[in-house]
């Protein structure tokens, strides 16, 4: 069964602009890279306690079909859930899809 076949989710991916004001300040704001079907997947406690750090809480993770362009920094927008993107793992070596490791945004 492919990845594909199991993404029942829409996310859209957004990725941080940074832009100056008329007073040279850096203003932060956030942009629609894309969209893409994705499997999202919440993690239970121990296995989150895997990624446990004192920067951020790891607790889901994505696959998503094929490679898009998607970076470590960016987020997935999901309805009114915003999900930090920690790492991008290609753990498939045919590129037929990616794992995200998110963040839920509090």
């Amino acid at each position: 069964m492919s990845i594909a076949s199991m993404s029942n989710i829409t996310a859209t991916v957004q990725r941080k602009t940074l832009t100056r004001d008329a007073f040279g300040a850096t203003l932060e704001s956030w942009a629609t890279s894309s969209t893409e079907s994705i499997v999202l997947q919440p993690l239970s406690g121990a296995k989150a306690n895997e990624y446990d750090r004192e920067e951020w809480n790891v607790s889901h993770h994505g696959y998503v079909s094929g490679t898009p362009d998607i970076v470590l920094g960016d987020r997935l927008s999901i309805s009114s859930e915003v999900y930090l993107i920690r790492a991008v793992l290609d753990i498939d070596s045919a590129g037929s899809y990616l794992k995200l490791v998110l963040e839920q945004e509090i």
